[in-house]
């Protein structure tokens, strides 16, 4: 074995296949371009699988503060012995940017269905707040919180669940929070006051938050950034087509059966998808598919110096808790761009919530409608939005990918801004 990894040692800097380095953007947020991770790393593929650490370049973006170096590249832990990175083998299936075309639809599919499963859930309970209301003898005002607390563990979750995905890749983030976000679906069922419903909706909003974080993410490990354009469209339409069908459903099973049954379909539906993923969905993040392949590596050589780049970073989970807080602060708060996606995205998605509790009002007790058909009255915003699918986003894809030809293979990321700035009229419009 140890003559075969001498020779290992002689070939692994050989048959690399280099891409250009990340810069910008692309280094400090590579999981969301097409750069990919810190260093040249994860952008090599080898006839070997395997790169001396010391013929990766680190580098850094100037005036970072989330820039990330890579470490000696001789471990003094291990004798001073070069250590070995593994990297993906040239056309390596294992590769999230090699998976087939079935594979990486697969798993945009599910993580979108898992999007659409947290979105549905969010605002199917308000085809039934009336008689919620009735039953716990309490206001609108506090039976409103069932629905606000779920969308406040939306804001709460990524806080914990984007750090922990580029520990421990997506797939695991994917079930357990899900699972998490299932279980205190259950006394949601049963409770016998407000207050068990409430506190358990929060907790159930906080686990249902991860496909909001991660399937971004998912979208971006598998496809390459002039592929991903109709794929990130499916999933933003989802992320607001979702919460419509909500009062919808819940409506008619609230008026046909009764509001607890609202939550027994949502377990349903919830344990369904949850067995889908978990039968279907691949990892995708590269650093934990590399990672096992190091651990697999070393149990079967018993070589110590085959690590990834990401075991040796070795950053705390308080490190990656700390800069997934902060980096986005940052962003929020020195890029103008940022300022004005994130005001335009509150407002949208705060207008979409306050017509769950408006609606009602309006339909239910001032024109006499019923549960079911106050829930009819948002399908107008769901025709909407399929309009848009079907023929503003084709068109805005068709436009970004002449683009990537005029400027010789790519293009400025603004370039998906003019019909977005032309659509965005329509929501004065529509007021």
């Amino acid at each position: 074995m140890s003559a075969n990894f001498s020779t290992l040692e002689r070939t692994i800097s050989h048959g690399v296949v280099q891409h250009p380095i990340p810069s910008g953007d692309e280094a400090i947020f590579p999981q969301l371009t097409e750069a990919g991770p810190h260093t040249d790393a994860f952008q090599q593929e080898t006839n070997t699988g395997l790169v001396l650490a010391s013929e990766v370049e680190p580098h850094s973006s100037s005036g970072s503060p989330t820039s990330t170096l890579v470490h000696s590249a001789k471990d003094p832990e291990k004798g001073g012995v070069d250590a070995k990175l593994v990297t993906f083998v040239e056309g390596d299936p294992s590769n999230p940017r090699n998976f087939s075309k079935t594979k990486k639809w697969t798993a945009t599919l599910l993580a979108t269905l898992l999007c659409f499963d947290s979105g549905f859930a969010s605002s199917i309970i308000t085809g039934g707040l009336t008689p919620m209301r009735q039953q716990f003898n309490v206001s609108a005002d506090v039976i409103n919180l069932s629905v606000c607390l779920f969308v406040v563990g939306f804001g709460v979750g990524p806080l914990f669940f984007a750090p922990l995905s580029e520990m421990y890749g997506r797939r695991v983030i994917y079930l357990i929070s899900m699972a998490f976000f299932f279980v205190f679906t259950i006394p949601c069922a049963v409770a016998q006051n407000v207050e068990t419903l409430i506190i358990c909706r929060f907790f159930a909003g906080l686990g249902a938050s991860a496909p909001m974080t991660n399937a971004g993410g998912t979208i971006g490990d598998v496809w390459a950034v002039n592929e991903r354009g109709n794929k990130m469209a499916t999933f933003s339409s989802i992320l607001f087509a979702s919460p419509c069908l909500g009062p919808l459903v819940g409506g008619y099973i609230a008026e046909s059966v009764s509001w607890r049954w609202i939550y027994w379909v949502l377990l349903i539906f919830s344990g369904f998808c949850w067995l889908v993923a978990f039968a279907f969905l691949p990892e995708t993040y590269a650093p934990t598919i590399l990672r096992w392949r190091a651990e697999q590596l070393r149990k079967e050589t018993g070589d110590d110096t085959i690590q990834t780049e990401q075991e040796r970073q070795r950053r705390s989970a308080a490190d990656i808790a700390k800069e997934s807080l902060l980096r986005p602060l940052q962003m929020l708060f020195t890029e103008p761009i940022m300022i004005c996606f994130s005001g335009y995205l509150c407002l949208i998605y705060g207008l979409l919530y306050a017509f769950f509790f408006a609606y009602p009002i309006v339909f239910e007790e001032g024109h006499g409608f019923s549960y079911g058909q106050v829930g009819l009255t948002f399908l107008s915003i769901l025709v909407g939005i399929v309009l848009v699918g079907a023929f503003a986003c084709p068109l805005q894809e068709r436009y970004y990918q002449r683009k990537i030809v005029e400027g010789g293979g790519s293009t400025v990321p603004e370039t998906r801004l003019p019909l977005m700035m032309i659509c965005s009229l329509l929501l004065r419009e529509s007021a």
